[in-house]
C-alpha cells in the first residue's frame, strides 16, 4: 500500500503542486475540453445537415420541374386528343374528360367532372357492367379493363 505522503509526491510530481482546491478541480480542463470537443462536432454536424437539406432539397426542386413538365404534355395529349378520353381516380370518380368526349356525348365536362363514373351510365341494359365497375373500384380487379366497350353515356 502506498502512504499518503508518497501519493502526494507522485501527484505533485506528475499533476503539479495542489493548492488545497477540491479534487474536481484537476478534471476542469478535462471537462472543458470534452464540451469543446462536443460543440464543434456540433457545429460541424449542423453545416453537414445544412449541406445535405440543400442538396435534396435541390433534387426535390429538379424532380418537381420534370413532374410539372410531364404534366403538362399529357394533359396536352389529352386535350388535343381527336378520341374521347375519360379517366377516374380510384374511387370512380371522373377526374379528366376532353373535348372531344364532349363533342361525342354532347355533355360538357362541367356536368361530369368529379362524379362517379357509373352515374352517366344509362341504365339500361347495362347493369351487370355497372356492379362490375363499381367492384372494380372497390377491389382493384376487373374483367374488362384493355376490352374495347360498347356503353351508352347520359347526363
Amino acid at each position: 500500500m502506498i502512504s499518503k505522503e508518497e501519493y502526494k509526491r507522485i501527484q505533485n510530481k506528475w499533476l503539479g503542486i495542489s493548492i488545497n482546491k477540491p479534487a474536481y478541480y484537476l478534471y476542469l480542463p478535462h471537462i472543458f475540453a470534452g464540451a469543446g470537443f462536443v460543440f464543434l462536432l456540433m457545429i460541424m454536424g449542423n453545416i453537414f445537415l445544412k449541406r445535405k437539406v440543400k442538396s435534396k432539397t435541390m433534387e426535390l426542386k429538379q424532380a418537381l420541374d420534370v413532374l410539372q413538365e410531364s404534366e403538362e404534355k399529357y394533359r396536352n395529349f389529352i386535350s388535343n386528343s381527336l378520341d374521347g378520353i375519360l379517366l377516374a381516380d380510384d374511387k370512380g370518380n371522373i377526374i379528366e374528360y376532353n373535348k372531344a368526349l364532349e363533342g361525342i356525348t354532347g355533355i360538357p365536362a362541367e356536368k361530369v367532372m368529379s362524379r362517379p363514373l357509373w352515374d352517366l351510365m344509362t341504365e339500361k341494359g347495362n347493369e351487370s357492367y355497372l356492379e362490375s365497375l363499381k367492384k372494380s373500384f372497390e377491389t382493384g380487379e376487373s374483367t374488362w379493363v384493355g376490352k374495347a366497350l360498347d356503353h351508352e353515356i347520359t347526363a
